[in-house]
């Protein structure tokens, strides 16, 4: 009897200590009145932590983040770190000289004992891969991290700090980016960013999962590592602690324009991002969408994921379903934890019809812990909704089939499978003969202007805009906006229509709405350009009557 006791307190005390990572963006439009405090573990405050251009840390406002560290009032276990997201010319400079890092660390260290902050998270995208990035990079990281654990550690009465990296999932970064023995010793965690396998480009123009747990049965050569079994297999095969392995998951979706209405499984030729949604959507368009009736839904059972098309678009997305089969898959290999990625794009209102608030996360957390704790409801997501044009399973190497609505059709290995295959081999053939494989660096454009200063802008949410915007816009050398902070009180008046014209190599913004705030605004006179890049040149984000929906725009320093 005594030893079932210990058995089971050792599983309760190893359970709690499991991570349940979660990234936020608090803003007007997010405010932390919408977080839960008990949701995660690790809240990750992203979007408002960058390095000026003479090395110094660019921190947020306390006042901003007072609203997130009152969180802990209701819960005092909650650890809330500051992640960074650097520029790479600005990082690979840094790590080179011993002398700036220790006085950048050491200020970060200050920052976080100063305001009662937990730890640090560092983003940096990519180290060595990036176009803009250099080969020293991999050591340089290794030597960061080695000064961030010396200031973290706590002497005396100081607070000791969290250190932890959010790295990339795709083994062709992972192998040269990053030195894993140095993870190991000095971070406390690994977040592995299990997601973007797949986006719309002109390198790559044709459809593909956002995070699918598996490869489809016909994938072939470098396209079968895409996914996050390989991700985690190459990882932990690599040397990485599992115990400090943290198993990244979206909840946002990623959408896509199909070429043809014929062409509408995976590796269908796009012509771009989702003209209705555009790039990204949250779970709630998810939920509008499918339950609307308008769309096919699919669930794939060799990738664990679903997909819906229709009208031309198609759209990789996440439900209840695909996430417990990842947090499921985690807690199998005994990992340290699960990161979500972000708190934004689930259901935090409760609006999609699934009984509760944030249904995606709070069923992640129930998978990977296994706690009896009750789910939202007993519905596997919106597909269990959708009845006009049913649900599609399709099962490639099973004849299993799952029925999650009252109308379901069923396709195994028939001739939408072939055709499939067909246009697939086709993509892939046209790709390596027109050397746009995913071998590349970058599918970067870059253009230059002077006179501004590194900014990242917001991802904006749901919410209206004004149409006070003219279109045609373009912007210029002598163009300048608020610098750094997304704190901006009208974070949601920034997006942009960006068309690249290949005619004269000009980007042209339409549907601009900068909001210029000079409280926040600080022009570093020691840069005087700056370069953009937009990985999307034929449409990054879109314009609706009631709705933006958009990725952040990276100004870079060069």
């Amino acid at each position: 009897m005594r030893i079932l006791l210990l058995i089971s307190l050792f599983w309760s005390i190893s359970q709690s200590e499991k991570i349940i990572s979660c990234y936020t963006r608090p803003n007007s439009v997010f405010p932390a009145s919408n977080t839960d405090p008990f949701l995660c573990t690790h809240l990750m405050i992203i979007g408002s932590t960058y390095i000026h251009g003479n090395f110094t840390p660019h921190m947020p406002n306390v006042a901003d983040l007072q609203p997130i560290l009152d969180l802990r009032k209701t819960n005092p276990k909650l650890k809330i770190f500051l992640t960074l997201t650097p520029s790479n010319p600005i990082m690979s400079t840094l790590v080179l000289n011993d002398t700036l890092m220790d006085s950048y660390t050491g200020k970060v260290a200050e920052y976080l004992r100063e305001n009662d902050l937990d730890g640090f998270d560092l983003d940096w995208e990519f180290p060595v891969w990036s176009p803009d990035a250099k080969k020293t990079d991999k050591d340089g990281l290794s030597s960061l991290l080695k000064h961030f654990r010396e200031k973290f550690n706590g002497s005396g009465k100081e607070k000791t700090l969290g250190l932890s990296l959010a790295v990339s999932a795709p083994y062709t970064i992972t192998m040269m980016a990053y030195n894993i023995s140095a993870l190991n010793e000095y971070a406390d965690f690994v977040q592995i960013m299990n997601y973007d396998y797949h986006d719309y480009a002109k390198y790559t123009p044709f459809t593909g999962f956002n995070s699918p747990l598996y490869a489809l049965d016909y994938e072939l050569w470098i396209l079968r590592g895409f996914n996050s079994n390989y991700t985690t297999y190459e990882w932990l095969s690599g040397g990485l602690s599992a115990e400090k392995l943290v198993f990244g998951m979206p909840v946002y979706s990623r959408g896509y324009e199909l070429l043809s209405n014929a062409f509408n499984f995976p590796y269908a030729p796009a012509i771009g991002s989702s003209q209705k949604w555009g790039d990204d959507l949250t779970y709630n368009e998810v939920c509008e969408a499918v339950k609307s009736g308008n769309y096919t839904n699919v669930w794939r059972d060799d990738v664990k994921s679903p997909y819906f098309y229709g009208n031309k678009q198609w759209v990789s997305y996440e439900d209840v379903r695909s996430l417990t089969f990842k947090a499921g898959y985690a807690r199998a290999k005994g990992l340290g934890g699960i990161m979500i990625y972000d708190l934004p794009y689930d259901d935090y209102t409760g609006s999609c019809g699934e009984g509760c608030k944030y249904p995606l996360i709070k069923a992640t957390k129930r998978a990977f812990l296994g706690t009896s704790e009750p789910s939202c409801t007993t519905s596997t997501g919106p597909e269990s909704t959708s009845t006009t044009k049913g649900v599609v399973a399709v099962t490639q190497k099973k004849e299993t089939t799952t029925t999650t609505a009252a109308s379901v059709r069923t396709t195994t290995n028939g001739s939408e499978s072939v055709l499939s295959r067909i246009v697939f081999i086709v993509t892939l053939i046209a790709c390596v003969f027109g050397r746009t494989l995913l071998l590349r660096k970058s599918d970067a454009k870059s253009v230059n202007f002077n006179y501004a200063h590194y900014v990242n802008l917001p991802r904006p949410y749901n919410d209206s805009v004004k149409k006070d915007h003219k279109n045609g816009t373009q912007f210029h050398k002598d163009f300048s906006i608020a610098d750094h902070s997304p704190y901006l009180s009208k974070y949601d008046q920034t997006c942009c229509d960006i068309y690249h014209s290949t005619e004269n190599d000009v980007f042209r913004f339409h549907n601009c709405l900068i909001h210029e705030n000079p409280k926040n605004t600080h022009i570093d006179g020691t840069r005087n350009s700056l370069t953009l890049n937009v990985r999307n040149t034929r449409k990054y984000c879109s314009y609706k009557d009631k709705h933006i929906v958009t990725n952040s725009l990276d100004f870079h320093d060069s």
